[in-house]
């Protein structure tokens, strides 16, 4: 509930406490892996009789959408568990990326609208003012609107960077992140998704990231096909970056004589799941 309930201290917290006691964390991103699969094969089916009250209201209360998310990101952090410089900071960061992909709530859509509303609104009001205090400003204006602005996309880096620029968010942002680019002609976006992320490719996910793109390029569509993106994704140059970095200060702290002494002397070694470089927390 601490997860769903969206409370980043809380669910911290409660992971500690568990590494505290010594449980197994792998397996308590198993557990949660079965119970993302447990309510949505609820949802389909509607079979409730035997379940308890408080499992019923988390299915109530979680979104396809989000369950679809959670479920794909729980998979990929097992996957990269073996990575992580201890299973306390590879469960942290899963569950710190489901909190942070989660959709947002209506009140939030409604706040976020309003104020946006009144932002353009004042916009408005300023634009007419200077138009008012300077009539030859219309004429340009009225040029530059005839010109439709479109996307330069020719290559991979052109798509990296429109996915830097735009404000894609959410499982939105989590899918542009692990596609490459295939061709971009008549304003159709041609993109080759990562196997690994089948899941985030919904009607809902595609819809919205054509919404981003249309608002900086009206007019655009994408076509988005799974397939082998060979290490070529922002996402998983990211992740060769992140790797080559924490491969570094791993070499740089076991090349230190001083360590290699301390070794000697008590006859141990150094777990280098422990390694991380000065002012990284476990809370990161």
């Amino acid at each position: 509930s601490l997860l769903f309930n969206q409370d980043a201290k809380e669910v911290l917290s409660y992971v500690k406490e568990l590494a505290y006691k010594g449980e197994n964390l792998s397996n308590i991103l198993k557990d949660l892996t079965s119970l993302f699969h447990k309510i949505a094969t609820n949802k389909l089916l509607s079979n409730s009789s035997q379940d308890s009250s408080s499992f019923l209201e988390l299915v109530a209360n979680i979104s396809t959408q989000d369950l679809q998310l959670y479920y794909q990101i729980a998979i990929n952090g097992q996957k990269d568990m073996r990575h992580c410089p201890s299973e306390q900071i590879g469960l942290e960061m899963t569950l710190l990326r489901m909190i942070a992909f989660h959709s947002e709530s209506k009140d939030n859509q409604k706040k976020t609208l309003k104020t946006t509303l009144n932002k353009k609104k004042q916009l408005s009001d300023n634009i007419n003012q200077e138009l008012q205090a300077n009539p030859e400003i219309k004429s340009k204006i009225n040029i530059t609107k005839k010109s439709e602005i479109k996307l330069d996309i020719k290559n991979q880096n052109d798509w990296e960077k429109v996915i830097t620029e735009l404000k894609f968010a959410g499982a939105a942002k989590m899918l542009v992140k692990n596609t490459i680019f295939h061709s971009f002609n008549n304003q159709l976006l041609s993109l080759t998704l990562s196997e690994d992320f089948n899941n985030l490719l919904t009607d809902s996910t595609q819809k919205s990231i054509e919404k981003v793109l249309n608002n900086f390029c009206p007019g655009t569509s994408i076509a988005i096909e799974p397939g082998k993106t060979n290490g070529s994704s922002m996402s998983q140059k990211e992740h060769v970056k992140s790797e080559i970095k924490r491969k570094q200060i791993e070499n740089q702290f076991l090349s230190d004589d001083g360590l290699k002494e301390l070794q000697e002397v008590f006859n141990s070694t150094v777990d280098i799941k422990s390694i991380k470089s000065i002012g990284e927390s476990d809370n990161v």
